[in-house]
């Protein structure tokens, strides 16, 4: 075959790929792979899997080698990925997955499972039913009647609300709602909603959140009364390439992010703060100047934008 003529990795027919996606997942987190592995989790052939080890050798001729002692092939000094790139974010949330329960090691690519520990709080599950009523109310617009619980110190109310969005934040998930009773857009933590029903459709336009459309870009820098090596730390963690970084976040959100990383002046000892927030005054009065929006847009003031 010509250089022209070539095979290249988008020429590669889909079941093909995805095995040597595999291979090449396997030689890089576990170092070693054999051709059982590929029979075991493809159910193909042992002459289909010696095919799939020469073809991925043909992509990467110098990422690895037989080891007859080991009867499997190794890693290589010289590996590099051809097909998995950018996986250390998946590889690491794929672990916390397998420790809480949420994702089964058949259901991944993983061969060895290094020791692992999640340290959180548990909170009450989240049902099939909760999310497939909440999902569902988001995708066809539809209002959801709920038991909600706050942390007014009141029992839980009956709410009627028109939920548009859902939001992870700080280990927890919400759902972004139009609340009938009150006439305005808030977040409701999930795992406080009780006997949620589906109701008929929402007349609300949830381009109408203001705070929720806009984005605000918190300018943040390490603490200036940290001693200099902890500003450093901090800003190896946060990947700072200069003096400030700045982070977008929905206006709708700021609340959570400026209370999970204490951005707040809320009293608390100065050095546990590892980040301030240089423009919080500014954000407060876009996300109230949204809030504004918002109500005139309920009210038929404002067209959406």
């Amino acid at each position: 075959m010509s250089q022209d003529d070539a095979e290249t990795i988008d020429d590669l027919k889909p079941g093909l790929r995805r095995r040597l996606e595999f291979i090449d997942f396997r030689l890089f987190w576990d170092g070693r792979i054999n051709r059982s592995d590929l029979r075991e989790h493809f159910k193909i052939s042992a002459q289909q899997a010696s095919n799939d080890l020469e073809k991925f050798a043909e992509f990467a001729p110098h990422s690895m080698a037989y080891d007859q002692h080991a009867k499997c092939f190794v890693r290589t000094e010289t590996f590099e990925p051809v097909f998995v790139t950018g996986q250390a974010h998946r590889y690491l949330l794929q672990l916390q997955a397998l420790k809480l329960g949420w994702l089964d090691k058949n259901h991944t690519w993983f061969g060895a499972v290094p020791d692992i520990e999640v340290v959180e709080l548990r909170r009450r599950p989240l049902s099939d039913e909760l999310v497939m009523l909440l999902t569902t109310a988001i995708n066809e617009r539809r209002q959801i009647r709920v038991k909600y619980w706050t942390m007014s110190g009141k029992p839980a109310t009956e709410r009627v609300l028109a939920p548009h969005s859902l939001a992870y934040v700080a280990g927890r998930w919400h759902i972004r709602a139009y609340d009938a009773g009150n006439g305005d857009f808030r977040d409701f933590n999930l795992g406080r909603l009780e006997n949620v029903e589906l109701s008929g459709h929402s007349s609300i336009d949830p381009s109408f959140d203001f705070e929720w459309k806009s984005i605000g870009r918190l300018r943040l820098r390490p603490n200036p009364e940290l001693p200099a090596e902890e500003q450093e730390a901090v800003r190896r963690e946060f990947a700072f390439e200069g003096e400030e970084i700045e982070k977008p976040c929905r206006l709708a959100l700021l609340f959570y992010l400026r209370s999970e990383y204490h951005l707040a002046d809320d009293g608390i000892d100065k050095r546990k703060r590892h980040l301030v927030l240089l423009n919080n005054d500014e954000l407060e009065e876009l996300r109230l100047s949204a809030r504004r929006m918002s109500v005139m847009a309920l009210q038929g003031g404002v067209e959406p934008q």
